[in-house]
């Protein structure tokens, strides 16, 4: 399946590998095991103390039943950013196409649409995924969301790496670097971690562009060493406070 490209807030294009059918699958498999086992511990609860239990609280225990198969998949992508539970042992999350975390309408739309997307064992989800080449079912489309498979984080140890390979009488050479958050740094980061050995690549460029208009810097510097010479500066300046 071909990456999706997405454009941050930044305007930086990002890569990612869409999240496979088999990876969705696994993951609705997961969520809908943590469901009926909910839906069936109250059945057990219910045929346990069925006598001594009043009819109000069977009715209580019907719509507890129905509360989970309905809006789990809604609260849980809500309030674990884009992840059920199953999407996140499979590691894979809903994003926006322009890289943002979606939307609490775009989350309702995804939803809505679920049933429609799970039609005739998920068939419908299938297709429309497959086809669609950006890892999107009808929900997604509608929201303008897809489902991307995680990139670990940058982690400190990652940006002292850099820190660690420079001597200690190192001079930093853009003393700008202090007006870039951390998640630029991430940003960074992740770009290169993702192009690896590609020192020659438009997104470096596209990137390294950006960042020169940030930070109103002017070098002749091809983009890699650029960068990297950004990621140095930072931690420099970053361990001296």
């Amino acid at each position: 399946m071909a990456k999706v490209k997405i454009n941050t807030t930044q305007n930086v294009r990002l890569e990612y590998e869409p999240a496979s059918v088999g990876d969705r699958i696994i993951a609705t498999i997961i969520d809908a095991l943590i469901i009926y086992g909910f839906v069936v511990s109250l059945i057990i609860f219910a045929f346990q103390f069925g006598r001594h239990l009043q009819e109000e609280v069977f009715v209580f225990l019907f719509f507890l039943a129905l509360f989970p198969i309905i809006f789990y998949h809604l609260l849980s992508e809500i309030f674990l950013n884009g992840q059920s539970v199953g999407k996140r042992v499979r590691k894979i999350k809903i994003l926006k196409l322009d890289g943002t975390e979606p939307s609490l309408s775009a989350y309702f739309i995804r939803w809505l649409l679920r049933p429609v997307d799970l039609f005739f064992y998920g068939l419908v989800a299938i297709i429309t995924i497959s086809v669609n080449g950006r890892g999107q079912r009808l929900g997604d489309i509608a929201a303008g969301t897809t489902v991307v498979k995680l990139k670990p984080k940058v982690t400190l140890n990652d940006l002292l790496a850099y820190a660690e390979t420079t001597p200690s009488s190192y001079q930093p050479t853009y003393w700008q670097v202090t007006a870039l958050s951390k998640k630029d740094i991430e940003i960074i980061q992740n770009v290169l971690d993702r192009l690896g050995k590609q020192k020659d690549s438009p997104m470096l460029d596209q990137l390294a562009e950006k960042v020169k208009q940030h930070l109103r810097i002017q070098t002749p510097d091809k983009s890699y060493v650029f960068l990297t010479t950004i990621l140095k500066d930072y931690m420099y300046f970053t361990s001296q406070e």
